[in-house]
């Protein structure tokens, strides 16, 4: 099993490094508000776009890593958010997921059963999941145009409450217009070479 997550994780990191950025903008922040409990600044209502994976790796279907999890980094009072304290250790923990949807941690250990966690950290902790829809998996329906999972925050120090569970969702399906001009460049571009 080790050797598969290897093998998994190898294919997954060398695929997908050229298009991956760990960059803040669009991650789930992870704070607490007044009362220390553990709470989110992110667009939940938002569906996050996966790429297909690239040919060649050991995983099929659609892939990414965005959105990540970051500590809040500051206080933002006028919005109810806090810094988590210094000594909490702040893990994910999946609630539940829709058929051929799996979550995958920053070491591509699978995180599939209610229950399952994987450890963020304490203090300035910016991490990134893989998000997966599997084409292969049995149930995997091609028609299904949105895919997610049900997951809190919990912190292992037990010093904040978790979180409430909220669902974080996914498609393999660009945005209403995104087709339509990668199609007048391709277009563009072949007319120029014709030319």
């Amino acid at each position: 099993m080790k050797i598969q997550k290897m093998i998994v994780g190898a294919g997954l990191a060398l695929g997908m490094a050229s298009g991956m950025a760990l960059a803040h903008e669009g991650d789930v922040f992870v704070a607490i508000d007044a009362n220390g409990k553990l709470t989110f600044e992110f667009d939940f209502d938002a569906v996050n776009l996966l790429a297909p994976v690239p040919i060649g790796s050991s995983v099929a279907g659609w892939l990414g890593d965005e959105p990540g999890f970051a500590e809040l980094g500051e206080d933002e009072p006028d919005e109810g958010l806090f810094r988590i304290d210094a000594g909490a250790n702040i893990a994910f923990q999946l609630v539940g997921s829709d058929v051929a949807f799996n979550v995958w941690d920053p070491l591509f250990n699978a995180i599939l059963q209610p229950g399952d966690q994987f450890v963020l950290g304490g203090w300035g902790f910016d991490d990134h999941a893989f998000w997966h829809i599997d084409s292969d998996a049995p149930g995997f329906d091609p028609l299904q145009t949105v895919w997610s999972a049900d997951f809190f925050i919990v912190d292992l120090a037990g010093i904040h409450a978790p979180s409430d569970v909220v669902n974080i969702k996914f498609t393999n399906v660009p945005a209403p217009g995104a087709g339509a001009m990668l199609a007048s460049v391709m277009m563009f571009a072949s007319r120029r070479r014709r030319a």
